[in-house]
């Protein structure tokens, strides 16, 4: 649809807490995506205050204006979405104003090759405790709002509609850096993630269209994982836990089961993702940054997504380091999305460019890798050129700064130490990886127990489970008790493995496994 007449471009202030003085801009407000939508399915659209763009003023909004400069290949425009838990009715597209300050409060300066900031509105889920604007449809004689009765998918459904306007205003693949602060980060990689049709249902009016493929995605503060918002928000966040099932629950429903289908953790599909980036259909750069400071939101959220993101193949993920302090500062202070922008920008013109990096290929994790087995898998693939550049390898042993493990490090292995009896060790030596080739050894010295090899092995394939590892290589032996009918007894090296590789069949669920059996 064409932006309305609500949307005429008009001379406006805005503010930063990081300035004395107000900036000038020139913004055009409240353009409507849907028509006779209600009062929150628009956009604002804000412009530094040129002469160029004060010739507007007075003007319907018929297209995004465009960086003149000929040798620009740069994003032209930042859209971004705001937070606020899908419910906040103070929290709307105007928080940007104190980024778009930043941006623009030198109209002159040729600092960036931002023309254009785009803030998206949404419908709101009700939100019956809110301090000053309390809703709740289910008392009774209270007076619909059709802009805060939302349940998911409507939040994404009109997020999409936001961006079938932009596309008809000139908004096209890679002209555009999409940025999401809270919630707002969650419906940002919801969009740019996953393909369209998977948030189309029954209630969806056909009209929801794909985006255009972002430049770049930046992610502050985000919300990625509903279910870990209840179930695992850390010793620092337990306190929110009936907070965050409240609001998830009238914003995604009272179906804890569904909740993982809208969660950008749980949404990614390796093979699927991966496809799309080398297809260019979702972006190449993802920059994920979360508070250490922040009072709502665990560091788990990050990291999680982080950890889902490396595994595609050929997208660059980075670790933003702009977030600090509570967990409204990015938009409240301005300064720290922009800085975190400008941070994109350059990666897209020197590191993102330039520098090969792990996180564009599929880390694969080998156990035992100073061993026979491990060193041999190693040895096979970096053999081969073909693996050599579809995957990263990194390999686990006791030790990492041993000869031996210096041997491979020197060969471009990367090396950890991981405790095989330790989850959180063995967690952290996995994080990130796409497949892992695990073995355990019932001859050391330290083991010499069936017991102990059969805990061993179970940890390794949790802390797969656990790290949302896609492919699971174990590397087991046959039940020798079970295949002679009990004939052959304590044959614990065969079959402490075979124990193992009974319970990762029986819990592997959506996890890809394979058995290697050595010598059989």
């Amino acid at each position: 649809m064409e932006a309305n007449a609500g949307g005429l471009w008009q001379l406006a202030k805005v503010t930063s807490p990081n300035f004395a003085s107000p900036v000038s801009v020139v913004v055009a407000k409240d353009i409507a995506y849907v028509a006779n939508g209600n009062r929150l399915q628009n956009l604002n659209i804000y412009l530094p205050n040129t002469a160029e763009t004060r010739s507007l003023i007075g003007t319907a909004v018929t297209s995004l204006p465009k960086n003149k400069s000929s040798n620009n290949s740069l994003p032209d425009y930042l859209v971004h979405i705001h937070g606020g838990a899908w419910r906040d009715p103070n929290l709307l597209s105007t928080s940007i104003e104190a980024a778009v300050a930043h941006a623009f409060y030198d109209a002159t300066s040729d600092h960036s090759s931002i023309t254009a900031i785009i803030s998206l509105n949404y419908t709101l889920s009700p939100f019956p405790t809110h301090p000053t604007l309390p809703y709740d449809p289910r008392v009774k004689n209270t007076r619909d709002d059709p802009a805060r009765n939302a349940k998911h998918p409507v939040h994404i459904q009109d997020v999409l509609h936001g961006f079938s306007l932009l596309s008809s205003l000139g908004l096209v693949d890679g002209s555009y850096i999409l940025s999401g602060h809270s919630a707002g980060a969650c419906l940002a990689f919801q969009a740019a993630l996953q393909p369209s049709e998977h948030w189309v249902n029954e209630s969806s009016d056909g009209n929801v269209l794909g985006i255009p493929r972002p430049a770049a995605l930046l992610g502050l503060n985000g919300l990625y994982d509903l279910p870990r918002l209840v179930d695992g928000l850390g010793a620092t966040h337990a306190h929110l836990k009936d907070v965050y099932a409240d609001l998830l629950e009238t914003a995604f429903g009272t179906d804890r089961d569904s909740w993982p289908t809208a969660s950008p953790a749980h949404l990614i599909g390796p093979h699927e993702l991966s496809s799309r980036v080398k297809e260019g259909q979702a972006p190449s750069l993802v920059l994920v940054d979360q508070s250490p400071e922040d009072q709502l939101v665990p560091m788990n959220q990050m990291e999680t997504m982080k950890a889902q993101l490396e595994k595609i193949s050929g997208l660059h993920v980075v670790r933003g380091r702009r977030c600090v302090g509570e967990h409204a500062a990015p938009w409240k202070q301005g300064n720290i999305i922009w800085e975190t922008v400008k941070d994109a920008l350059k990666l897209l013109t020197t590191e993102y460019s330039k520098v090969p990096s792990m996180a564009s290929k599929n880390v694969l994790t080998i156990f035992g890798a100073t061993g026979n087995q491990g060193h041999s898998v190693i040895d096979v693939i970096l053999a081969s050129q073909h693996l050599r550049e579809k995957y990263a390898l990194r390999g686990v042993t006791r030790n990492a700064s041993s000869p031996s493990a210096q041997t491979l490090v020197a060969k471009g292995v990367e090396m950890v130490s991981a405790n095989v009896n330790d989850i959180a060790s063995l967690r952290a030596a996995i994080r990130g990886s796409y497949g892992v080739f695990g073995v355990t050894n019932f001859w050391d010295k330290d083991v010499m127990s069936k017991t102990i090899e059969v805990q061993q092995g179970m940890n390794i394939f949790d802390a797969c489970k656990e790290e949302n590892v896609v492919h699971f290589v174990y590397s087991t032996l046959p039940y020798a008790q079970k295949i002679t009918d009990g004939m052959l007894q304590h044959i614990d090296h065969f079959d402490g493995k075979a124990v193992v590789a009974e319970y990762v069949e029986a819990n592997k669920g959506r996890m890809i496994v394979s058995y290697f059996m050595p010598g059989m």
